[in-house]
């Protein structure tokens, strides 16, 4: 990986996840998206700390979500894009192993997400930022060099896979949210608040 906005490695693992996305659309209603985001939430509230506003924010997004006409786009879901999970093939190509976390009517745009944020923070430690926090509010937040590829690249999973622009924002903060439930699993009782790194990307992003 060249850590660039230029870097093949990058561009191939893009269209590799949009090209999986658009392959395997099955439609469902927003609202039973809507409805499983909604319990995701409620699952998150109960373990983690979250500010009444945050809290707020996220139930008025996944509302907002509900009430979308048209039809919501499951598809297949790796679970687990990130960039310790792909090869690249001599010829160019990427590969993506590890399937045990796939999900076949998975939330469209997660794996993107995961996989461009696994790019960033990685790009960020290549340059000294050892935070990944940091690593990802460079490009996420902030406008770093590898911003207007990542909007890019949304973009066009998102006009590819026939997702609407008013759910993005909700799929945006609920796949940190579907993250940090993972994590949960795997940190102590005691330092599942502290030490939650995507609970605490989640709080950053609000």
């Amino acid at each position: 990986a060249r850590w660039s906005p230029d870097d093949p490695a990058l561009h191939a693992g893009i269209r590799w996840l949009t090209e999986l996305g658009v392959r395997t659309v099955r439609p469902a209603s927003p609202a039973a998206a809507a409805d499983a985001l909604a319990e995701l939430l409620a699952r998150f509230c109960a373990i983690y700390r979250l500010e009444p506003e945050h809290e707020q924010h996220l139930t008025g997004l996944i509302d907002t979500l509900r009430a979308e006409a048209g039809s919501f786009p499951l598809v297949f879901q790796h679970g687990d894009p990130g960039t310790w999970n792909v090869l690249v093939t001599p010829s160019g190509d990427t590969a993506f192993i590890d399937w045990e976390s796939a999900e076949p009517d998975g939330m469209p745009l997660w794996d993107l997400l995961y996989f461009l944020r696994s790019y960033v923070v990685s790009a960020a430690r290549a340059a000294g930022e050892h935070s990944r926090l940091a690593g990802f509010a460079a490009h996420f937040i902030d406008h770093g060099t590898l911003s207007d590829t990542l909007v890019e690249a949304i973009r066009r999973y998102r006009e590819q896979v026939g997702l609407s622009g008013a759910m993005v924002e909700a799929l945006f903060y609920t796949c940190w949210l579907h993250r940090a439930l993972k994590q949960a699993t795997l940190l102590p009782p005691e330092r599942v608040d502290r030490d939650g790194h995507y609970a605490n990307l989640l709080r950053l992003c609000l």
